[in-house]
């Protein structure tokens, strides 16, 4: 049977999802019969089908369920409810159907690197791996995964040329004043770190660029001018409003003399000779009502109340006029003049990692879209879509809610010229589950579908959304075939209490349709713990919690890796997972796992920096400080052990003083992994969590074998290496899994416990954002966002 008589008119298909409802189990379905839809093309359909997920866990979990699926059909048990709707839309019997299963799954088997369902990085670094001279990259460059640890090289670097550098001393002196007098971190490696982090952004090439047709100078320059408005702007206002109290000093008024007092109209004009006053105070009820009544004072009897009350709404008019004309542009100077040093800060860490990037050829795989998308943007058919074009006749792409505008942008072209050859596209999501905003997910360009954004107003462009209007059709999956139908009934409350009350009209499409039908009538189990309480006694409740519901669970007939715990950071997790451990609970979760957060890991680490420099009484007194609190000297010994440590005297001295034997020539004799044995033995590092121990070993190991013994090197190659180093225990092992809101999605668990549930929605943080007044010459800036942007006329971006 031809394929076109299989597929349906639209060739287009976008299924929205609720949660749960389905969508794997969609994209799975449609996978298997486009595949097997044709029996003469069994081992050529399914290498013409490129699935897109979004993580490497979703993709494989894609495949598992694609093969499973398969063995099912093709196996001697019940046909499976895929297998049924399988056979019902190809119009082939089950012996037929079982029969083109076994063949499929034996081609996929067979050829296994065709069977192409991946991430959308993994297939992007595919394109650019490929195409790398026409995108103007090296042929050789490395893909730099760990974004974070080259901006730190980038940041050190920077900073290793104050006292060199005349302008990055300054700058660097100029930006961390500004920061102590705004209260913040006076430590600016830390804050520069954060911030260095906007260049990571999707969007932040474009932001950058229009930063560039400026010199260093001239950012100067426009500091200087924010200041200067500033400063005559506070000027006019206090000598008014300062004025305004003389006046009414000089009349020997009070107060008192005022309608309501201090808080009454008379408020505005204290408020101005501060230079306290803002945009809401000029337009506050009671100054508006005493200006058009014309009466401030209270009482008429006070003498000239009529030239008074007529006097000072001569001294209020031209100030509320003033403050109406200029406040706005008074707050955003305000704000530039504060961020001004970050935006300098930028351009010159930007200008570092060029060179860097350069030098050592690397590219990082968040700029694989931007060049890409600025190579085929306005080409009517992209020459680096070609051979992809000619291989893949059908795109699945799932998870579509947590995918960027570039992304989109770029996989346009792609739908595109599949739509042109007649074949079949999907998309499948839910907008309620795009949690990766932070990686500048755009769900809106979801819930807008077909529309989509043309920025640039590209006719090309316009050409393509055309193209995807024509072949568009919307399904709604709305009935829950996982989850069990407490859990469904309390997602339609949920949901439906969210719809009504936090969103706006804007985003209200998101939830549309959310309410789930289900298929499973088992009953599960929903509690929500609510109140208050302070950190440490939240902190102890939560354990408890987690404790008893884990027990609770076992119980109830679960094991411990039916069970996992969501939390929201993965210092959460750490704080968990040690929870847990210490309670004899086994625990799985490598974020939540890390040696750096042990204790004997740290205090061995801090005896290896005392063999590295006898000076560091710092790491001397942690050791001594382990030593306390494993209870193996008292608190009096403690504190005579740090008087002499403070008088110079050598840790091995003060340790052979409290009854442990150690000389120092013993670790002259040894190589750094023997000597870290040494140090566990003496202070007995290995009585307690001896898997941390082991692992570090491990680590320490890894390192004598591909690096050196020397010490120096390994404690400075720790202090990179600590962040990622952890304890790994098989996934597939008994043991109570520990995961993040962004490493658990899509997956799925007998039983979901979720601590710590009171996380902020929205935490401040800096953004860039476009500079909308003409009065300007600085186009763009970095700002935080806060309540306060609303005066200086950002309030739209602080909205979104």
């Amino acid at each position: 049977m031809d394929l076109q008589n299989i597929l349906a008119l639209s060739n287009f298909v976008v299924y929205k999802s609720s949660a749960g409802s389905g969508k794997t189990f969609t994209l799975v379905k449609e996978y298997l019969r486009l595949a097997l839809c044709d029996e003469k093309k069994l081992n050529y359909n399914y290498k013409r089908i490129l699935a897109v997920t979004f993580t490497n866990k979703a993709a494989a979990e894609m495949k598992s369920r694609i093969i499973e699926a398969l063995e099912k059909i093709g196996g001697q048990g019940e046909m499976p409810q895929v297998g049924k709707l399988l056979s019902e839309e190809l119009k082939i019997n089950a012996n037929e159907l079982k029969s083109r299963c076994e063949k499929l799954l034996s081609n996929i088997l067979h050829n296994y690197s065709d069977f192409s369902i991946g991430t959308i990085d993994s297939f992007t670094h595919k394109i650019v791996k490929t195409f790398a001279y026409d995108l103007n990259l090296p042929v050789n460059f490395n893909l730099e995964t760990d974004v974070e640890g080259f901006y730190g090289k980038v940041v050190a670097e920077l900073l290793s040329k104050i006292g060199e550098d005349e302008y990055i001393t300054k700058l660097l002196k100029d930006y961390s004043i500004n920061k102590v007098e705004d209260n913040s971190s006076w430590d600016p490696e830390k804050s520069i770190l954060e911030f260095v982090k906007l260049l990571q952004k999707e969007n932040a090439g474009e932001y950058v660029q229009q930063l560039d047709k400026f010199n260093a100078q001239e950012l100067e320059e426009f500091r200087k001018d924010f200041f200067q408005f500033i400063r005559s702007y506070n000027e006019f206002i206090r000598t008014e409003g300062k004025e305004a109290i003389d006046f009414i000093r000089k009349n020997n008024l009070t107060e008192s003399d005022f309608h309501y007092g201090k808080n009454g109209a008379i408020n505005f004009f204290n408020k101005c000779s501060k230079n306290e006053v803002s945009l809401e105070d000029a337009d506050g009820s009671r100054v508006t009502e005493a200006i058009s009544k014309n009466k401030w004072l209270k009482d008429n009897s006070v003498p000239n109340s009529s030239t008074i009350n007529q006097t000072l709404t001569g001294f209020a008019i031209p100030l509320i006029e003033y403050i109406h004309q200029h406040y706005k542009h008074y707050a955003l100077c305000q704000l530039l003049n504060k961020q001004i040093y970050q935006l300098m800060l930028i351009k010159k860490i930007e200008e570092i990692s060029r060179a860097k990037k350069d030098e050592e050829q690397i590219v990082f795989i968040s700029e694989f879209n931007q060049k890409i998308f600025e190579l085929i943007n306005n080409e009517p058919t992209p020459f680096i879509y070609e051979r992809l074009g000619e291989r893949y006749h059908h795109y699945l792409l799932d998870e579509f809610q947590d995918t960027s505008g570039l992304q989109w942008q770029n996989i346009l072209p792609l739908l595109d010229n599949s739509l042109a050859g007649g074949w079949f596209n999907l998309i499948v999501g839910d907008g309620k589950q795009s949690i990766y905003r932070w990686r500048n997910a755009n769900v809106k360009q979801f819930a807008n579908l077909p529309n989509v954004e043309n920025i640039t107003g590209s006719f090309i462009v316009q050409e393509r959304i055309d193209t995807l209007t024509r072949n568009f059709k919307e399904k709604n999956l709305g009935t829950n075939y996982r989850s069990v139908k407490t859990v469904v009934d309390f997602n339609n409350t949920l949901f439906d209490s969210l719809s009504k009350k936090l969103l706006n009209d804007d985003n209200s499409s998101i939830y549309k349709d959310h309410f789930q039908k289900t298929e499973n009538d088992h009953i599960g189990y929903i509690s929500v713990n609510t109140g208050k309480l302070d950190k440490e006694a939240l902190d102890t409740f939560n354990f408890e919690q987690i404790k008893e519901h884990t027990f609770s669970a076992l119980e109830s007939g679960f094991s411990f890796k039916d069970i996992c715990i969501i939390c929201r950071t993965n210092n959460q997790g750490n704080l968990i997972a040690n929870y847990l451990v210490e309670q004899n609970i086994p625990v799985v979760s490598s974020d939540s796992l890390l040696l750096k957060n042990n204790e004997e890991v740290n205090t061995l680490i801090c005896f290896l920096n005392y063999l590295n420099n006898d000076q560091d009484e710092v790491s001397a007194g942690a050791v001594l400080n382990y030593l306390l609190q494993s209870k193996q000297i008292t608190n009096a010994q403690f504190n005579d052990s740090l008087q002499k440590l403070s008088g110079k005297e050598t840790l091995y001295k003060i340790l052979n003083s409290l009854g442990i034997s150690v000389d120092a020539g013993d670790f002259l004799l040894k190589n750094l992994l023997d000597n870290c044995i040494h140090i566990i033995s003496l202070l007995g590092l290995n009585k307690t969590n001896h898997l941390y121990i082991r692992f570090f070993l491990d680590e320490v190991n890894e390192f004598l074998v591909t690096k050196n013994s020397n010490l120096t090197q390994f404690t400075n190659w720790w202090e990179s290496r600590m962040k990622k180093a952890s304890v790994i225990i098989q996934e597939n092992s008994n043991a109570v899994k520990i995961m993040t809101i962004h490493a658990c999605k899509g997956l799925e668990f007998p039983v979901v416990i979720v601590p710590f549930c009171n996380w902020q929605i929205y935490r401040m943080n800096d953004s860039w954002v476009n500079i909308n007044d003409p009065s300007m010459k600085l186009p763009v800036a970095v700002v935080s966002l806060t309540e306060k942007v609303k005066d200086a006329g950002l309030e739209n971006e602080l909205e979104k």
